[in-house]
């Protein structure tokens, strides 16, 4: 019995040896091949040699340790995980040429082969990871002051500057609890990726450089973003696509505090293939000198199936809102033709904001590209004011071709909301208000087929030239309206093309006015009941 006994233990010592000594073996220390971590060391070198062994005995971790690890560009490859315990920082390197521009499967922004420039870089990899409480240094700081005289310095940021992170074509990929910091350009670049997960990241990156958006979105499908925290020197979360055969789809986002020298979200400016399936919750967007919330669509990309909601607008200097459908058509593949774009099915609800400062929100497509079905639904929403009763009769440019952002077209008629070249919108109980007077109309709307407002409370001065005013706007309903102080004018018609109006369940008792038309035919087309 003691002999049966003593072959059992022996046996499950055995079995469980292999197991613990793969589980010690699994995790990779740079230091014990050669990184120094002290600040000065360029440790490029070690943790590339960490990197491959753990790959090449099957996956594990590379664990940095506290320290400072100077970097030039580490490979990330499959089923590795690079592992940051607090205090440690790897460090991009002083010199541009630690950084060196690779071949690679991928197209890159302008279409040749090549990598650009990045600290950390992952093509065609699975199940890989940057996870831990470290730091991810771009150290764009000194790169400025050393390299801005360099006649590449600009423009693209990333073929001469690098990003800190640059994944292509990867799957399975995760990014937690991490800071980023000085990135050189875009902090985040992730394209052509698939089931990624990026939860709980903060990054600081608003200062010395410009185009260092905190992450960007290239034809990625399968995408959770949530709990980050991002103060970024451009756009703050950025959906991009290059070409007509991929898209951006099936994307999550939730839960973020977001601050960008440009806009918070925004879909562009570069909208070759397609965004859909994208919803995007439980934001606060703050002391941003861009827009708000950007759905653009200037190069032929389809946008359609986008829920976005709960969201808070704070110090937001450009349009808080801005839906735009433009025909700029810029290819960045040259064997590709460009498509006609569609901007449609967009869900935008429960939107409060103040401080709003230069620009009303905007819907606007061109002639020839109409946009569709959009619905803003519990927006509440505070201008800066000061706009003056001469712009209400400014004639808008179309500007087909123009960088597409919420000021392209420049400052509006309205201080609110302006619609053109649109169909099947409903603005159902939005609020609009300003704190310093602005003698212009809350909404306008020019070219618009089938519009339903539903309970919309707009504060107005006296000098408005009619609290809203239409132009060639057909198939229309307003209904249980209210206006916060008294209106002279609460409805001004214009245009040949004007379709049936009717407004009906509208509180009276606050306006002097109810309609006024631009002649007796256009009269006849205004209904009130």
């Amino acid at each position: 019995m003691i002999t049966i006994i003593f072959l059992l233990l022996l046996y499950l010592l055995l079995s469980v040896s292999p197991l613990h000594s793969e589980t010690v073996a699994s995790v990779y220390d740079p230091v014990s091949f050669g990184a120094k971590a002290d600040g000065e060391t360029v440790d490029t070198a070690a943790i590339q040699q960490a990197v491959d062994r753990a790959a090449a005995e099957g996956g594990g971790t590379v664990l940095f340790q506290r320290g400072t690890y100077v970097s030039g560009t580490i490979i990330l490859k499959s089923n590795v995980t690079l592992r940051f315990e607090k205090g440690a920082v790897l460090k991009a390197s002083d010199e541009i040429d630690d950084f060196p521009i690779m071949e690679s499967k991928h197209r890159s922004y302008s279409g040749p082969f090549v990598t650009n420039r990045m600290l950390i870089y992952a093509e065609d990899a699975e199940n890989i990871s940057i996870v831990g409480e470290g730091t991810l240094d771009g150290n764009s700081p000194v790169l400025y002051t050393k390299y801005k005289g360099s006649p590449n310095f600009q423009n693209p940021s990333f073929s001469f500057r690098p990003r800190i992170v640059h994944f292509r074509g990867c799957r399975n990929v995760r990014i937690s609890d991490m800071t980023l910091k000085d990135s050189a350009s875009w902090t985040m670049s992730l394209q052509s990726c698939s089931g990624m997960r990026i939860e709980g990241i903060r990054i600081r990156c608003r200062k010395v450089v410009c185009n260092a958006d905190g992450i960007d979105l290239i034809d990625c499908q399968r995408v959770r973003i949530a709990n980050c925290d991002i103060e970024s020197g451009d756009d703050a979360i950025c959906f991009k696509s290059f070409s007509t055969e991929e898209k951006c789809s099936d994307i999550a986002i939730a839960n973020c505090l977001l601050s960008a020298s440009s806009s918070g979200i925004k879909i562009g400016t570069e909208t070759v293939g397609g965004f859909e399936d994208i919803t995007i919750s439980n934001c606060v967007i703050f002391d941003t000198d861009g827009d708000g919330i950007a759905l653009l669509s200037a190069d032929g990309a389809c946008l359609q199936r986008i829920n976005i909601s709960n969201i808070v607008l704070r110090n937001v200097r450009q349009a808080p809102i801005v839906l735009r459908l433009g025909a700029r058509d810029r290819l960045h593949r040259e064997e590709e033709t460009s498509q006609t774009g569609i901007l449609k099915d967009i869900i935008i609800s429960n939107v409060q904001g103040s401080g709003l400062r230069d620009f009303a929100c905007s819907i606007t497509g061109v002639p020839g590209r109409t946009i569709e079905n959009v619905t803003f639904r519990d927006i509440n929403l505070e201008f800066e004011g000061n706009g003056k009763r001469e712009a209400t009769f400014r004639k808008i440019p179309e500007n087909e071709k123009s960088y597409p952002s919420g000021r392209c077209l420049g400052v509006f008629p309205a201080y609110g909301l302006y619609v053109r070249h649109a169909k099947n919108v409903v603005l159902d109980n939005v609020q609009f208000r300003f704190k310093n007077e602005d003698q212009r109309p809350a909404l306008v709307g020019d070219g618009v087929e089938s519009f339903r407002i539903r309970n919309p409370f707009f504060q107005c001065s006296p000098e408005v030239p009619g609290l809203i005013r239409f132009h060639n706007v057909r198939d229309t309903v307003i209904s249980g309206a209210t206006a916060r102080n008294e209106t002279p004018l609460f409805l001004y018609v214009s245009g040949e093309q004007t379709g049936k109006i009717t407004l009906c369940g509208n509180h009276s008792e606050r306006g002097r006015n109810w309609f006024d038309a631009e002649t007796d035919a256009i009269r006849t087309r205004i209904e009130m009941k």
